[in-house]
């Protein structure tokens, strides 16, 4: 087990959860599964209601078609915003659905999934043991090493910045729109993350993980709306330097 990482407990299912005072029914969903807009996710209480996510008197909805993602601290919907073709190179975020003695399965947005070898990691990981490091509904920054003729990738944790990502949250865009967000050598994301203060790391697949505080963490959420809501318009650039210098003076 990594020192001073305890592992992240296990996905809990919970099916028709009865309150024995008011009889009231709510499904608790696990991370992975799709949920509809008015769904309810679970019980309110100290876990945060992140992107996707309304924070009820009692229960926590969604408010948004998407993949439900579960973390120690806070649970979010990314939204279905077309799908992903994987390319040998790429650099993305991958959501661990399931995981073997000795490898991971991922959801990175595509029909197939990817696979990461605990040998393609940089820790030492004995067998059975895959569950200590990374679990159901952790995040991760991978890169795409191969991809089969059936479309499903094999991935590598092995690279500079390549890492399990801890607290956060996974947002969604559009995978054709991702070169919009990241800009002309990289200028716009860089300005992005100079004004909101967040910690971002962007997927070819569409996903965006963000970290930092809400206020940031909202901003950035409107700049993903701005970029994803003009999918052949021009003046992206100038629509979202404005977003943010608004938000500056405000």
């Amino acid at each position: 087990m990594i020192r001073g990482d305890p592992a992240p407990d296990g996905p809990k299912r919970v099916g028709m959860i009865m309150s024995a005072q008011d009889n009231d029914v709510a499904n608790e969903r696990s991370s992975g599964n799709l949920v509809l807009p008015g769904d309810r996710i679970g019980r309110t209480g100290s876990i945060r209601a992140g992107n996707g996510v309304m924070k009820g008197e009692r229960y926590l909805i969604a408010t948004q078609m998407g993949l439900l993602i579960r973390s120690e601290r806070s649970v979010h919907v990314i939204p279905m915003k077309g799908r992903y073709r994987p390319g040998k190179g790429d650099f993305l975020i991958g959501i661990v659905k399931d995981h073997t003695p000795s490898r991971w399965f991922f959801d990175i947005n595509t029909p197939q999934g990817a696979r990461l070898h605990s040998s393609d990691t940089p820790w030492s990981v004995d067998f059975g043991r895959t569950g200590e490091y990374m679990n159901v509904g952790d995040v991760a920054y991978l890169k795409v090493m191969e991809v089969d003729d059936m479309g499903r990738a094999d991935l590598t944790m092995k690279g500079p910045g390549l890492r399990k990502l801890r607290s956060g949250q996974v947002m969604g865009i559009r995978p054709s729109q991702v070169p919009r967000l990241i800009g002309r050598n990289g200028s716009l994301i860089a300005a992005v993350k100079r004004r909101t203060g967040c910690r971002i790391f962007i997927g070819k697949n569409g996903w965006i993980w963000v970290d930092g505080e809400d206020a940031g963490i909202e901003m950035v959420r409107r700049v993903l709306d701005a970029v994803d809501e003009r999918p052949h318009m021009g003046g992206v650039s100038e629509h979202i330097l404005g977003i943010l210098g608004e938000e500056e003076r405000g």
